[in-house]
């Protein structure tokens, strides 16, 4: 009876942590006050935006998409926020990596008698200067997100 030695072989590359910026926020700096932002839906959130930001919002309503750049993502925001104006965001959990910031947040939406409530995760991607450079938003329950979104089906501006 013989026996082996198990070997084990990795096929993938380690992702180099980036080198510091001097004056750069790292992203465990900014992921408390980023936080608040969202969760306060604070203006100062803007001036976190590369001019080139990329936002995602997943799903298959009007308000869902692609928008690029800058002013496209404020526009979006702030439609958002005017639509929607009865809008709680929870942080419930955050990660943190080099150069990302994932939020695990609770949402609840209500406008003219309907309601939906769900967690999502918001991944932000950081460009070397500090700059939020992609932006992903994905609702965990996509079909009752995209009901409530279906009730009011204004488009959303600054679709790219």
């Amino acid at each position: 009876m013989s026996t082996s030695t198990p070997t084990t072989t990795s096929t993938s590359t380690p992702t180099p942590t980036p080198t510091p910026t001097a004056g750069v926020p790292t992203t465990a700096e900014l992921a408390g006050p980023l936080a608040v932002a969202l969760a306060t839906a604070d203006e100062r959130l803007i001036d976190l935006l590369a001019d080139d930001v990329v936002l995602r919002a997943s799903g298959r309503s009007p308000w869902s998409g692609h928008y690029a750049g800058k002013d496209a993502v404020v526009t979006y925001l702030f439609a958002i926020g005017i639509a929607f104006p009865e809008t709680t965001t929870e942080i419930l959990d955050t990660l943190v990596s080099p150069t990302r910031i994932a939020f695990l947040l609770r949402l609840r939406l209500e406008r003219d008698g309907h309601a939906v409530e769900d967690e999502s995760l918001w991944t932000m991607t950081f460009d070397a200067a500090g700059k939020i450079a992609d932006w992903e938003l994905n609702d965990l329950d996509q079909y009752a997100m995209d009901d409530f979104f279906n009730h009011f089906p204004e488009p959303a501006p600054g679709k790219g």
